[in-house]
């Protein structure tokens, strides 16, 4: 008789980083692993998933509110000051 033996690899769900700036309508997601930070706008109180971009330029303000949300420079995700 042969046994088969059947291996499920279970995957850990990622935690989704996410800042909402409700002034500018927008999120921000943080993808550690890949270095990136995405934008989605805000409409109707969602997040339109569909609007996704990668930030590489934004204001002074949304610079800080990044580097203290997710305690990381901005810069080597690489967003500047525009």
């Amino acid at each position: 008789m042969t046994k088969t033996y059947i291996f499920v690899k279970y995957l850990q769900k990622k935690e989704t980083k996410m800042l909402i700036i409700k002034e500018y309508l927008t999120s921000i997601k943080l993808d550690e692993e890949n270095k990136l930070l995405f934008a989605y706008d805000i409409k109707n109180n969602f997040i339109d998933e569909q609007s996704e971009g990668i930030l590489s330029e934004v204001n002074e303000l949304i610079y800080q509110k990044i580097s203290s949300h997710f305690h990381i420079n901005p810069e080597d995700f690489g967003v500047q000051i525009g």
